[in-house]
């Protein structure tokens, strides 16, 4: 895989750190970074707005930053037997490990670039911020140097945006109130009307309990016993 029988022989050379040159590098004016265009060009590819183009350069030097810790010495240091057997083997061997890293690096970006839309995604968010109003009144706020100031300036709005949130509450919690209350009011009339019937009932029962009572017992007796006498005058 590495050639390593064409290079038994070779010469013996001294250690050079090696670092490939990174693909994602892609020169761009202000001018081109500046636009933000989402529909795909003529071979599919949608073009990289400016925030797309800043996560390129920064994913490109952090690429750069890490392929560097992987320097030609640190691999002469750690496979000594082999340096000093075949020091230009182990720097082939060095530049194609760095190459292959590389390159699955930026392949997995690439895949992970196109599965997530991050380009379009990223071109989206450029189109807001163009199109988002600058002629604001209000002066943007700075820090002022007391973090008493600076938190407050904080806290206001989202305890303004509690305030609201709670006196939404509170109305809402007055409607249910008016509508019990309501509720309560209609069910008392209803009781009362009932009320007011039984109490009727009653008085006329009372009134129909004190007639019976007005009748003499004895003459009621009597009079039975006669009419049972009458109708059978066999007894």
């Amino acid at each position: 895989m590495f050639e390593m029988a064409e290079l038994e022989d070779a010469p013996t050379a001294a250690p050079q750190e090696s670092t490939p040159e990174s693909s994602l590098d892609r020169p761009r004016d202000a001018e081109s970074m500046d636009q933000t265009n989402t529909s795909e060009t003529d071979d599919g590819e949608v073009p990289e707005g400016r925030h797309m183009v800043m996560l390129r350069q920064a994913l490109d030097k952090t690429i750069k930053k890490f392929l560097s810790a992987g320097r030609f010495s640190v691999f002469a240091k750690n496979f000594r037997p082999v340096y000093e057997k075949n020091p230009k083997m182990l720097k082939h061997i060095h530049a194609q490990f760095m190459e292959h890293l590389d390159t699955n690096i930026k392949g997995e970006l690439a895949c992970l670039f196109k599965e997530e839309n991050i380009t379009l995604l990223l071109n989206e968010m450029d189109r807001l911020v163009s199109e988002a109003p600058t002629d604001i009144d209000r002066p943007m706020w700075r820090p002022s140097g007391d973090p008493t100031e600076d938190l407050r300036a904080h806290l206001v709005p989202l305890k303004q945006r509690q305030k609201e949130r709670l006196q939404e509450l509170l109305t809402e919690l007055k409607e249910k109130n008016k509508t019990l209350q309501d509720t309560l009011g209609s069910k008392r009339q209803h009781l009362r009307e009932t009320q007011k019937k039984v109490q009727e009932r009653m008085k006329e029962m009372d009134e129909n309990v004190k007639s019976c009572k007005d009748v003499p017992v004895q003459q009621m007796e009597r009079f039975i016993r006669t009419v049972e006498s009458l109708n059978n005058p066999s007894k």
